[in-house]
């Protein structure tokens, strides 16, 4: 699946099995990263304000995987 992040980078989100969830992000500023947070398929994150406090600038690649918790646990 892909998606378009903030910026208009492009984003390729795979979901493999055991409900891993993995966001490819490429060239994303952690700015972009934090305010599409709320959007991203399984964050869960509800209506709470997300920060950007890294102090990190430019732009990164990096992945972020976590799988889904069961509604049950």
């Amino acid at each position: 699946m892909l998606m378009t992040s903030i910026n208009g980078t492009v984003l390729r989100i795979a979901i493999g099995g055991g409900t891993m969830l993995t966001y490819n992000c490429r060239n994303e500023t952690m700015a972009a990263f934090v305010q599409g947070l709320h959007t991203m398929l399984g964050s869960n994150i509800g209506t709470s304000p997300v920060l950007e406090e890294t102090g990190l600038k430019g732009a990164w690649n990096f992945d972020l995987s976590f799988r889904f918790r069961s509604a049950c646990q």
